[in-house]
């Protein structure tokens, strides 16, 4: 498909999830149902993307995250205040902190896939939709969510073509 030709609402291609520790998972799922609820969007696993709109096979796709997950390790990310912004798929989310670890696996996760995004803004993704400015604000007000620090535990690869119902992950890796 044409990039031109893809609705605002639909992903494309693969891409690489870091994936919060159970615990942390749990919480951050029931902030994204109650607003998913709340404002009539779809809900999705939580995750903080190091990479989007991968265009490659998906045996390359596993074969290179597979090569990455095993230059990462566990990490602790500082998040730093929950946002918004008028991106549909970055509507509400969690600021976090580019600090030099995470730095280096974007730039190892860029070198591995030939691939240049240009600026790294990690977030945490808590409603996507197509909100106004007081709708994003009076969702920000509805989250509950007062951990100061993420831990990182695994990284997957998600098929992210189309909507946001039809994606699926097609692996997964533990960090050491």
């Amino acid at each position: 498909m044409n990039p031109e030709k893809i609705p605002y609402n639909e992903g494309r291609g693969y891409s690489l999830w870091l994936m919060p520790d159970q615990l942390q998972s749990n919480k951050l799922e029931r902030i994204i149902k109650k607003l998913s609820r709340t404002y009539g969007s779809p809900a999705f696993k939580p995750h903080m993307t190091l990479l989007g709109s991968i265009q490659m096979d998906k045996r390359e796709v596993i074969k290179r995250a597979s090569t990455l997950s095993g230059k990462m390790k566990k990490m602790r990310v500082h998040a730093l205040r929950a946002s918004e912004g008028p991106l549909y798929f970055k509507s509400v989310f969690i600021e976090a902190e580019l600090d030099l670890g995470l730095s280096r696996y974007y730039s190892a996760a860029c070198e591995i896939f030939s691939i240049r995004t240009g600026k790294f803004n990690p977030h945490i993704s808590l409603l996507y939709g197509r909100l106004n400015a007081r709708e994003r604000k009076k969702a920000i007000n509805l989250i509950d969510y007062n951990d100061t620090l993420i831990s990182f535990n695994r990284l997957c690869a998600f098929d992210t073509s189309g909507k946001v119902e039809s994606w699926k992950r097609v692996a997964s890796f533990a960090l050491k």
